[in-house]
């Protein structure tokens, strides 16, 4: 019997987690999917959802950059949003299998929005995502439980740079998916429409 690999998305699509088709994925299902998961397993308080930590790590890097801040964690919509212990266990148990999902997928989102990034351009997002997540540990999350904190990249809690100033006040579900999506069409030259063409719809005003 083959595999099910496939799920249905909020759009109603079949996107295929093995064999991921760029026109499958649509700026709406990133929108609704990574608006209605919570970062950290659910343990922050109150609801914080995926899509604003996307909004938040879009607007700390260059203006050319903003959209593949954006879409940083886009593979998570359709993966969910796993833990970096979980990460952890994971490669310890299965080496590759969790990279090569996620690196497929990634490069799926990279073709559909044409993303040329390079490894330098990876490096300003990362710093981005950390100085989100500093602030989100700060401003969201209870104290560690136990010490020794690190991410899934292996960088440990003494490493994180500074947190923002301004304090992180949560988006509803609705908010965010409402600014995540009004964010893609404001950041992209190629905006994926819910159209079974597979012709970008080119907007000619991209960057503000």
């Amino acid at each position: 019997m083959r595999r099910a690999t496939w799920i249905t998305t909020a759009s109603g699509r079949a996107f295929d987690l093995a064999n991921p088709d760029p026109f499958q994925i649509v700026a709406e299902d990133l929108a609704a999917h990574l608006s209605k998961m919570c970062r950290f397993t659910c343990a922050c308080e109150p609801f914080y959802s995926v899509a604003q930590h996307s909004c938040i790590v879009a607007g700390l890097v260059p203006e050319r950059l903003r959209l593949a801040g954006l879409l940083h964690d886009a593979s998570e919509a359709y993966t969910g949003d796993w833990s970096s212990p979980m990460k952890q266990l994971v490669r310890e148990l299965a080496p590759g299998l969790i990279e090569q999902v996620h690196k497929n997928i990634e490069r799926a989102v990279e073709a559909r929005f044409e993303l040329r990034l390079t490894r330098e351009d990876h490096a300003i997002i990362k710093r981005a995502d950390l100085v989100a997540m500093a602030t989100e540990k700060r401003d969201l999350m209870p104290p560690d439980a136990r010490p020794g904190w690190f991410d899934a990249t292996g960088v440990r809690e003494e490493d994180l740079p500074p947190p923002l100033e301004k304090k992180i006040v949560p988006w509803s579900m609705h908010a965010s998916r409402h600014m995540f999506l009004h964010r893609v069409k404001l950041y992209s030259q190629v905006l994926p429409d819910f159209s079974d063409e597979k012709t970008p719809v080119v907007i000619r005003s991209p960057h503000h």
